[in-house]
């Protein structure tokens, strides 16, 4: 039987379309993708989800609710500035959309992180200098994506794994619904949702929230978030694996091992095992809304053909 949650809801999955199935053939093991002991929580009314997102327990748990972008009114047409979503909508790679982005008039306006695999130790780093002359730091958006590209055009990494993470505004504006100083891109949230009631939480950031975009098979690296909060995850293109262990030793022991992997198939034997070792593998599927606690180790990994793109406000 599929595992019961705290709400009593049903699991997303493990039921796939034909689509799906040969989506998933070669990323993570099967049995651990379908293992019902695994799946995530599904909430299917809006309002249970929220609910959970504020008074819930779920340091052990990934909550989702499917097409929660169109329930909630967040479409990409509706959150998204017009020069971002046409870059997004017009590209198929991230060097692709790299180089739409940075052909915009306002692009300087925008900030991001780029992450890519050293190979040779299956680690994600982060893009700060060009791998051809890694003494220059480049700090600005545009001397980033210029660094990126050139180390693309030389072939000093793969491509397919590059992955943008925390993309937002480079200085602080107001935001459009509420009036608080804010960097994120995103014109609606889940915190405007909750309204009044988001202020029943210690603290929630959106100040800061990023948009991630990446192609089949990048990702986040294994890691545990600075701050142990929860990431409130928007999805609004592509497919994703998100892995999460258990708090405590479990994932400390994972992060000793395996801290700054990408997930990225063929898994090592020490990656296969980790994930076996995993509380939570969910699918995350195109305009699902979805939660998880940031203070446990997790790792994310696209696996959609197409483009993926996420915000997480926390």
């Amino acid at each position: 039987a599929a595992r019961v949650g705290a709400m009593g809801g049903p699991q997303h999955g493990p039921e796939f379309s034909v689509a799906e199935e040969r989506m998933l053939e070669g990323t993570w093991p099967m049995d651990l993708i379908r293992d019902p002991t695994k799946q995530p929580r599904v909430v299917t009314d809006p309002g249970e989800f929220l609910r959970e997102l504020l008074i819930g327990e779920h340091l052990n748990d990934c909550v989702v609710l499917p097409g929660g972008v169109d329930l909630l009114d967040m479409r990409l047409d509706q959150t998204f500035p017009d020069d971002v979503r046409q870059c997004f909508e017009s590209s198929d790679t991230v060097a692709s959309f790299l180089t739409s982005l940075r052909s915009q008039p306002n692009c300087a306006a925008y900030k991001l992180r780029l992450m890519y695999l050293d190979h040779n130790k299956r680690r994600q780093k982060e893009v700060t200098g060009s791998v051809i002359s890694p003494q220059i730091r480049k700090d600005t958006i545009v001397e980033k994506i210029d660094a990126c590209l050139e180390d693309l055009n030389a072939q000093r990494f793969d491509a397919n794994l590059l992955y943008v993470t925390e993309l937002r505004h480079q200085n602080t504006l107001r935001h459009p619904l509420s009036g608080e100083k804010v960097k994120t891109i995103v014109r609606k949230d889940i915190k405007d949702e909750l309204g009044n009631w988001a202020k029943w939480t210690s603290y929630w950031d959106r100040f800061d929230e990023g948009i991630f975009v990446g192609g089949r098979f990048s990702g986040k690296a294994l890691h545990v978030d600075q701050v142990l909060w929860s990431n409130v995850g928007k999805n609004w293109a592509g497919n994703k694996l998100v892995a999460l262990w258990p708090p405590g030793q479990p994932s400390i022991d994972v992060l000793d091992d395996l801290q700054n992997s990408l997930f990225t198939p063929p898994l090592t034997r020490q990656e296969a095992n980790a994930l076996r070792s995993a509380s939570t593998i969910a699918f995350v599927r195109p305009g699902d809304v979805f939660f998880f606690s940031g203070g446990v180790s997790h790792t994310v990994l696209s696996v959609s053909p197409e483009l993926s793109l996420t915000g997480y406000e926390s």
